[in-house]
């Protein structure tokens, strides 16, 4: 797997403060690049490239654009692995 798609569908609503869904939403109509993983329950990963690209396209939406979108969080995972 590419290691810069490194966030869930969860970690992007989180970060849009939106449901799971509206993500699921956004992937279905083409908005959001993603890539799914194999498996009987296809995860969703989302790269911080896709996430800024969707940011730039979103078309004058109130969309939070901050930098803090990326800032490590002290709960989540180190991406030295």
């Amino acid at each position: 797997m590419d290691l810069d798609y490194k966030y869930s569908i969860e970690d992007v609503a989180k970060k849009f403060a939106v449901n799971p869904e509206t993500v699921r939403r956004w992937c279905r109509e083409g908005k959001i690049k993603y890539i799914k993983l194999p498996g009987k329950k296809s995860k969703y990963r989302f790269s911080e490239t896709g996430i800024r690209e969707f940011i730039a396209n979103s078309n004058g939406n109130d969309l939070p654009v901050e930098e803090a979108l990326f800032e490590k969080k002290e709960d989540e995972p180190s991406e030295d692995k």
